[in-house]
């Protein structure tokens, strides 16, 4: 006698039979436990996915633009040093080598997708769906029915504390590392559990290679990747996840030595610092834990982590003293063990970060949010997992539980989803928001600058530049200087976002910005020198220390020699 939850042969339908049984196959439909998946049935998944990513981010693909790095790869592809693709391409592999499939991935889509910022933001939305779709073939190669893992893989769409890895093109790289990563390790499951020697080997050459186009893109998933062992040692024999754990170790040990020790970007420079930033990470993590669980208003951390310990201690308890042929036993254990990965998988993703610079953290707002990127995964499986349990225990001695249980998780999973998109659609209000104030800019440089001499810099002030936390309209040294290039159809022009107009320095020599990230080198001789109020719509053109600085309202810097 089967159950809801034992693999079941499917069949068509036919016209004439009644309801119950077409409800009952549409239970195994949705309950059987097979990891083997077809085509039709990962199709289906991939589309409800994509329908419901546009359906999120539409406004967004519509209002939106290109942000911070966007405008820079934009600016370079298109208008490279050297001429055309094969130009941009040498260009990034002198800057960012370290990661030498993101130099030429980033270069390509830019070629491909052109200056339309609608487009890139689609193609994020698409990375994001297929980041899910991956998230869906994993859960279910994993052995979790469709229902359960099309829930989970739901949630990571709709997730807001990760979302600039979709708001904002450039950052969308995270989606597809994670994308790679998911589809090796599927590779990597089926290769220790067929009994084909060659097709094993074969499953191991491919994802490697997907292990390793990963970390070389963005070693994001470096950490993850290393601690798949746990998934190995669960799926097959000791042995054989060993010695596949060894293969991952030299491949993906490898790539991720090479990028950490060919630049010094975003790293910290002391175990001191390492030690701290992990500790700020573990705590900040369970703030973002609380969120996932909760995502309505901002409940107390403590609260929120509080019941959501109950809830695993009740259902411990619980799964102890249940006689061991029950099957609300075997669920709760499972779930318990679901919530326990989730968590793990969670830190094990963040631990990527540790020798980050401190910058990378889970609550960082805006830009910086990009950190959970892949956390994600673990954090809606740690609250889908919960309300498992709890749904678990409440219907415990009704005879239709497995059916209930998962319609209650399934509410509770919705109201997720509401909380989580109502955050979405805020921050999406906020980065469109960017946009507008971007065309603001680009309307002021139009009109009091609209043809700039050549190798001339112009320095904007007079606008937002974050109108939400970490949100940039024009924040640094190279998004401004990429809009401007393209808006003149020409790189050697320079432009600088200014916060405020007594940033700029007017020197004897030349006019430089003193604000944080910016030095000498981004000065500019008089004569070759715009001074834009984005507010006004005007620019003044100074030719001398006396001319820069009246027209920033304030007396020249006599301090200032100039060397």
């Amino acid at each position: 006698m089967t159950t809801a939850h034992d693999e079941v042969p499917t069949r068509p339908l036919a016209r004439g039979e009644p309801w119950r049984l077409r409800a009952r196959h549409v239970g195994e439909l949705l309950f059987a436990r097979r990891s083997e998946i077809s085509a039709v049935e990962l199709g289906t998944a991939a589309l409800l996915l994509l329908a419901l990513g546009f359906v999120l981010y539409a406004s967004h693909i519509a209002h939106g633009g290109f942000y911070y790095d966007d405008w820079a790869n934009a600016a370079l592809t298109a208008y490279p040093p050297h001429h055309g693709y094969a130009g941009a391409v040498s260009v990034y592999f002198s800057e960012f080598g370290f990661r030498p499939l993101l130099a030429l991935y980033v270069p390509t889509v830019h070629e491909l997708l052109g200056l339309h910022e609608h487009w890139h933001i689609a193609w994020s939305v698409l990375l994001l769906c297929v980041m899910a779709a991956a998230v869906y073939l994993t859960l279910r190669t994993l052995g979790f029915e469709r229902i359960h893992a099309f829930g989970i893989s739901a949630l990571t769409v709709v997730f807001p504390f990760s979302d600039s890895s979709t708001l904002w093109s450039t950052a969308s790289t995270g989606h597809l590392v994670a994308a790679l990563y998911l589809i090796g390790l599927v590779l990597a499951i089926r290769g220790l559990k067929t009994s084909d020697r060659r097709r094993a080997r074969w499953y191991l050459i491919g994802s490697l290679l997907l292990y390793a186009a990963a970390v070389t893109t963005y070693e994001l998933v470096a950490t993850v990747a290393l601690a798949s062992v746990l998934i190995y040692l669960w799926q097959s024999t000791p042995r054989k996840a060993l010695t596949r754990f060894a293969f991952d170790a030299v491949v993906v040990g490898a790539a991720l030595i090479w990028t950490t020790s060919q630049t010094a970007i975003d790293v910290v420079h002391s175990g001191g610092g390492a030690v701290e930033h992990a500790r700020t990470l573990a705590d900040q993590g369970l703030y973002i834990v609380a969120q996932s669980i909760e995502p309505f208003g901002t409940p107390a951390r403590f609260t929120v982590l509080a019941c959501a310990a109950a809830v695993f201690g009740v259902g411990a308890v619980a799964w102890r003293l249940l006689p061991p042929a029950d099957q609300a036993r075997k669920e709760l254990g499972r779930w318990l063990a679901t919530a326990l990965g989730g968590l793990l998988f969670t830190y094990i993703a963040w631990a990527v970060f540790i020798p980050a610079d401190p910058y990378y953290e889970p609550t960082t707002l805006g830009v910086g949010n990009r950190v959970n990127a892949f956390a994600v995964i673990g954090l809606v499986t740690l609250a889908y997992a919960l309300a498992m349990i709890v749904a678990t225990l409440l219907l415990r001695r009704s005879r239709r539980r497995p059916v209930l249980a998962t319609c209650l998780a399934l509410l509770a999973a919705v109201a997720l989803a509401a909380g989580y998109s109502h955050r979405v659609r805020a921050d999406i209000a906020a980065w469109d928001g960017a946009t507008s104030i971007q065309n603001q800019v680009f309307a002021a440089l139009k009109h009091s600058v609209p043809r700039p001499v050549p190798h001339s810099t112009i320095f904007a002030y007079g606008f937002t530049n974050y109108p939400a936390p970490g949100v940039p309209s024009f924040a640094a040294s190279w998004d401004l200087n990429g809009a401007a290039q393209i808006i003149y159809h020409t790189n050697t022009v320079r432009a600088y976002p200014i916060f405020t107009p007594s940033a700029v320095v007017c020197t004897p020599a030349l006019a430089y910005p003193a604000q944080e990230g910016y030095t000498r080198k981004f000065g500019s001789t008089y004569g070759h020198t715009y001074l834009v109020n984005v507010a006004s719509q005007s620019a003044s053109f100074p030719r001398t220390a006396s001319q820069c600085a009246a027209a920033l309202g304030r007396p020249p810097a006599a301090a200032h020699t100039g060397r």
